[in-house]
């Protein structure tokens, strides 16, 4: 009797453990370390938006930031890779252009760079100095805004393209830039994961038609926000609205995978500070019970939506008497649910928070 008691006490803290834990991140660089310093907390972490560019030193930039990041804040980078095919402005397929091979040149340099990132310091891939890295590729593909989504249009139609294309096309374009990857040799999914992320809105067509399949991908995500008044014919959203039935979809769309909030944020306007404290208190309550291993702060301003948690033009709090922030952010993150990093760790994180968001006891 006391044996099986005993297993079923390891079988709960066992599923406490797996259930109710979850790696954080956030946009913004420039405000390492101050936000660590704030939340008490180091981030596990640090976004870096990146479209595909024929300018080489944009490249060079991206690694060398990613470098800093690891070694100076203990970040570790997670790489929005947005595929703007830059040589085929006017075409409305480009999506098929970069599968049939028409950026293999510039994949290729990509991937020698990101092998040499994710070798560590003795520059040898596969062992135990090695780095890791997310790359968050051509997300949100089922809106209307971004040239890789089938049917992308009034941003679109600013650069001349009038594209006409098929998730059929996007999930050929996924797959052949992770089979690139793959054949370079370092593909591997304790090093590099895929996050495969949908916006909140569903523009396009159902979004499982998108899923490259349980391969190609480590995580799935979604990216929420509620933009208030700012934006044409919206009002103010409550994040039950904003993730309502969300997870039931990704979750529909693969079991096995780990869900990611990769972009979330909310603005004060019509409500105030105080609505947007309780917003943020809201997110990360349905995110522990919806079992999100991952999430990330937008924590990025334009004009004046204040979409920020830290360093924005408002808040309910000030720290170090220079930066305006949000407290219900910083009391969130002081549960231990949320998995930070460890600097002691040469790798900052064990596998199975990179891999899960979660760490096993065996």
């Amino acid at each position: 009797m006391k044996t099986s008691f005993n297993i079923a006490v390891l079988i709960l803290i066992l599923f406490v453990c797996q259930s109710f834990a979850s790696i954080f991140g956030y946009f913004s660089p420039e405000l390492s370390p101050s936000i660590d310093k704030w939340v008490t907390k180091t981030h596990t972490i640090q976004n870096f938006m990146s479209g595909w560019s024929g300018d080489s030193n944009i490249m060079n930039n991206l690694f060398t930031s990613m470098s800093r990041t690891w070694h100076e804040y203990s970040h570790v980078p997670l790489i929005t890779w947005m595929p703007y095919a830059w040589r085929n402005w006017t075409s409305p397929n480009p999506n098929d252009i970069i599968a049939n091979g028409g950026y293999d040149d510039y994949l290729r340099e990509f991937g020698i760079k990101l092998k040499k990132f994710l070798a560590g310091p003795d520059g040898i891939y596969g062992n135990k100095d090695d780095r890791r890295a997310y790359i968050r590729f051509a997300h949100q593909m089922n809106g209307n805004w971004f040239p890789w989504a089938p049917n992308c249009a009034w941003s679109c139609e600013q650069t001349g393209q009038h594209i006409s294309q098929s998730s059929h096309s996007y999930v050929n374009m996924w797959k052949h830039v992770v089979d690139l990857f793959d054949d370079m040799g370092f593909y591997n999914a304790s090093r590099l994961q895929f996050i495969w992320t949908v916006n909140n809105i569903n523009f396009q067509k159902p979004i499982e038609e998108f899923y490259p399949g349980d391969y190609y991908v480590g995580w799935i995500g979604v990216d929420g926000y509620n933009f208030g008044d700012t934006v044409p014919n919206h009002d103010w959203e409550p994040a039950t609205t904003v993730f309502k039935n969300v997870f039931g979809l990704l979750r529909n769309i693969s079991k096995e995978k780990p869900v990611a909030i990769t972009e979330f944020g909310s603005v004060t306007s019509p409500k105030g500070i105080d609505d947007k404290v309780q917003w943020i208190t809201d997110s990360f309550e349905i995110f522990k019970k919806n079992d999100v291993k991952m999430i990330l702060s937008f924590n990025v301003d334009g004009g004046k939506t204040d979409l920020s948690v830290f360093g924005g033009p408002k808040g309910d709090e000030i720290f170090q008497f220079s930066w305006n922030a949000y407290s219900s952010y910083r009391r969130a993150l002081q549960d231990d649910w949320i998995i930070g990093t460890n600097s002691m760790n040469p790798r900052l994180i064990s596998d199975d928070v990179f891999m899960f968001g979660e760490e096993k006891l065996f």
